[in-house]
């Protein structure tokens, strides 16, 4: 190939990955090897300037803002960072800096979180707006939905004009349970968290970005808002922190033989974090010098990304099968070639549904770029269609039929997921809603599994979740494993899961729609399963955010008289605690809805969650016809509005505090 279609073909390629990465929030290749095509490109176009182009995606990110939110034009561009995945990058990035500075450099380090890069501009102490990257100059104006970010303060003391430049992003506990809510309700999973934080920032509705625990973790500052009195980048960090927002906490290192420890101490740790971070930043310290090192077109040049390169890999589909979820949920999964990948051997990945794999045309026999989504769920992100042999493969079909039960797949009109119609029937169903019953988002039994919980279901002890409380020491020691020490360990597991909160229960039970945001609202509002089991459609309906989905699923569960039979015996076994109810002659906010808006003086919005419950009250999350009082601090948004165009009596904390008095 001649070098000018060599260079056409490249930028054509970092082209369609930006796109993927940047518009789609659905990356099709590993950060590895989306750098190793980068690099062609710059060492092609700088031994080739014959062919310079300034639209190349060297010299400029070509990215499509969202014609959803309005255009914000940054005061100075929001660049990249130039990275690299070597002892070697990091040695010539050092001498090169030694070389603009005279001498040995201190840098200050930094984890690089893999979010959402966000500016946000602050005036007189208040938060103006705030936008994200897009093309380095011109983002999407997202201010309402950043003002629902809790880490994001809406007023810091420093009174001048402020460009604070940070990272959004989401826990990866948050990123599991948002996942597993999607797959309950059939819609099409995240590929991480960093995709999931994304797509939260965009929601149309702020008040449901509110809802996904989104954080902000502030890095840096432009230098034509610098504070005077600020000198260095960890100086910056402490200065940032004492304006209320979250930063990374300051430490800094001479030399690359100390950057390289600082990386490989922070690489081994990562799995202890709760956000994902796919690197270590460094920047040199002293600022001024930091500006001196200059810019290229898209980075700056006296800061570094040094990125783990353990996180992604490619490997081959060998196979590909369906797996039957609690719920009934038909889910392929790819059996991969077995590869390593941040120090764990890989040898599956979901493939979501059916319509995951149209969109990435994957088939058996495929190459594949594998990434450890949040370092826990391995995702398959792309597929390298041009490696595939010339006679091609045969496309992927879903079953027709339940590979366990037999009966038919159904897919409803509307949803995502194909589901097994044979319900309780089904053997796999009945073996997932098992051993979800044990995890630990539910009844949280210590040391029984899942491989235990499937050794117990196939011998027959086990078929509904009350079994578990009959089992004694004997019956462990016909398990594969099993020894007199650890039948007895589990034996005393069980005893000690006997006494559980409703809500708790509510969980484990595992039904269809109703995650734990629905069992902590059923707790609230009914106070005891009996009540819960005893409620009619019109009640179960009449509590907030439960509408008639969620509200059908709940009363054809508890109305089955073969769920009947099987919570009867459960409960006769069990102390299912009921929540604490607050009497209403007792405290004169039990029973009434709140919904908490702006930044309350003394209190975070959790804490004064918790005071309303723990008084007897309900909080929501949106303002309606059924709520009572709406909690208002400064700085409230179009809550407050709603709530005086609806009649809803507004409280600030001060009031709250003298009613629950």
């Amino acid at each position: 190939m001649k070098i000018k279609d060599q260079i056409k073909s490249l930028r054509s390629q970092i082209e369609q990955h930006n796109k993927a990465y940047y518009e789609n929030n659905a990356p099709t290749v590993t950060d590895e090897e989306y750098d190793g095509l980068y690099r062609q490109l710059q060492e092609l176009e700088e031994s080739h300037p014959e062919f310079a182009d300034p639209d190349s995606p060297t010299q400029k990110l070509n990215v499509r803002v969202t014609e959803a939110f309005d255009e914000v034009t940054h005061k100075t561009p929001m660049m990249s960072i130039a990275n690299t995945f070597s002892y070697e990058g990091i040695s010539k990035y050092d001498a090169d800096m030694r070389a603009v500075c005279g001498g040995e450099v201190e840098y200050s380090v930094e984890k690089k979180y893999d979010g959402l890069a966000l500016s946000m501009f602050y005036n007189k102490g208040k938060l103006v707006y705030g936008g994200t990257r897009g093309d380095h100059f011109i983002g999407e104006l997202v201010t309402n939905n950043v003002r629902q970010i809790a880490s994001v303060p809406l007023t810091i003391p420093y009174k001048g004009e402020l460009d604070v430049r940070g990272e959004v992003m989401m826990t990866t506990a948050t990123f599991i349970e948002l996942n597993a809510q999607r797959e309950a309700a059939g819609e099409k999973l995240f590929v991480n968290a960093r995709n999931a934080a994304s797509g939260a920032l965009r929601l149309l509705d702020s008040r449901e970005t509110g809802k996904r625990n989104l954080i902000f973790k502030a890095y840096s500052v432009t230098f034509d808002t610098l504070p005077d009195d600020v000198s260095t980048q960890t100086g910056l960090l402490d200065w940032l922190k004492m304006q209320g927002f979250q930063v990374d906490e300051p430490a800094a290192c001479v030399g690359a033989f100390a950057m390289e420890v600082k990386y490989r101490i922070i690489s081994e740790e990562r799995y202890k974090y709760e956000h994902d971070i796919d690197g270590v930043v460094f920047k040199v310290n002293n600022l001024e010098a930091q500006e001196r090192a200059g810019y290229t077109s898209r980075t700056p040049k006296g800061m570094i990304a040094y990125k783990f390169n353990q996180q992604s890999a490619t490997t081959v589909v060998e196979s590909i099968e369906c797996q039957i979820g609690r719920s009934g949920a038909i889910t392929p999964v790819a059996n991969l070639k077995p590869v390593v990948v941040g120090g764990v051997t890989v040898s599956r990945a979901t493939l979501h549904n059916e319509d995951e794999i149209r969109r990435l045309d994957i088939r058996v026999g495929d190459v594949c770029s594998l990434l450890r989504a949040g370092d826990v769920i391995p995702a398959i992100t792309g597929v390298f269609h041009d490696k595939r042999p010339a006679e091609g493969l045969p496309e992927f079909q879903m079953p027709k039929t339940c590979p366990s039960c037999g009966s038919a797949i159904i897919k409803p009109e509307g949803e995502a997921v194909a589901r097994c119609s044979g319900g309780i029937k089904c053997p796999e169903q009945r073996f997932q809603q098992l051993a979800y019953f044990v995890s630990r988002p539910a009844m949280n039994i210590d040391g029984i599994g899942e491989s235990v919980v499937r050794q117990l279901f196939e011998k027959g002890m086990v078929n509904t979740p009350d079994h578990f409380y009959k089992l004694e020491i004997d019956d462990f020691l016909q398990l594969e494993g099993f020894g007199m020490n650890s039948a007895e360990n589990s034996v005393v597991a069980i005893s000690k899961s006997r006494k559980v909160p409703l809500r708790k229960f509510l969980v484990a039970l595992g039904i269809r729609n109703a995650g734990e945001g629905t069992a902590k609202r059923l707790a609230m509002a009914f106070g005891s399963i009996k009540a819960i089991q005893c409620a009619t459609l019109e009640q179960l309906m009449a509590i907030d955010d439960i509408g008639p989905v969620v509200g059908n699923s709940l009363y054809e569960y508890f109305k089955d008289p073969l769920n009947q039979r099987m919570l009867d015996s459960l409960l006769a076994s069990i102390e299912v605690q009921d929540e604490v109810m607050v009497a209403s002659d007792g405290s004169p906010i039990a029973g009434k809805t709140f919904v908490i808006t702006g930044t309350l003086p003394d209190m975070s919005r959790d804490d004064a969650k918790k005071l309303i419950e723990s008084r007897g009250g309900k909080t929501s999350g949106s303002v309606s016809k059924k709520t009572d009082f709406l909690l208002c601090g400064e700085d409230a948004g179009s809550k407050l509005d709603k709530a005086n165009e609806l009649g809803v009596k507004v409280v600030s904390l001060e009031e709250l505090q003298a009613m629950i008095a």
